[in-house]
């Protein structure tokens, strides 16, 4: 088993090192540095940074329809772990949240009828393509 200085190691933890970049500078597994981190009683990387973290913030954002990912952005964290944070609190949004409108990008694909006269017509598909201004097909001749 390989000797780890444990205040070598609480150091590189308050340092805000890794566990990844730990196990590289020791030359042993990412698994190791956890193992011995467990056994001393420290708290790993992702633990500190989470203690850091002021609940009531990220909540708040949540609330007043925040996107999760942008709430995990600024405060260095998973979106997993904000909706984990979320759900163990029974946390819900104040507002609803509209769903995004997708435009479509090229509306005329929406009409059935146009498309099926440009078909009618004898266009190919690849025709109608470049009447849309995609690119015309796998193959373009000048």
């Amino acid at each position: 088993m390989v000797q780890v200085n444990p205040a070598h190691l609480r150091q590189r933890i308050d340092d805000g090192l890794s566990v990844r970049v730990i196990a590289a500078e020791l030359g042993v597994t990412e698994r190791t540095i956890r193992n011995h981190l467990r056994r001393l009683g420290i708290p790993l990387p992702s633990e500190v940074k989470a203690t850091r973290i002021y609940l009531d913030d990220v909540f708040a954002a949540y609330r007043k329809g925040e996107p999760v990912v942008r709430i995990a952005r600024r405060h260095g964290v998973s979106s997993r772990w904000v909706t984990d944070r979320l759900a163990e609190h029974g946390v819900t949004r104040d507002i609803l949240m509209q769903p995004r409108v997708r435009r479509p990008r090229y509306p005329e694909l929406d009409d059935r009828l146009w498309l099926l006269e440009r078909l009618a017509e004898g266009r190919s598909v690849y025709g109608v393509a470049r009447e849309l201004g995609t690119g015309g097909g796998p193959c373009r001749t000048p």
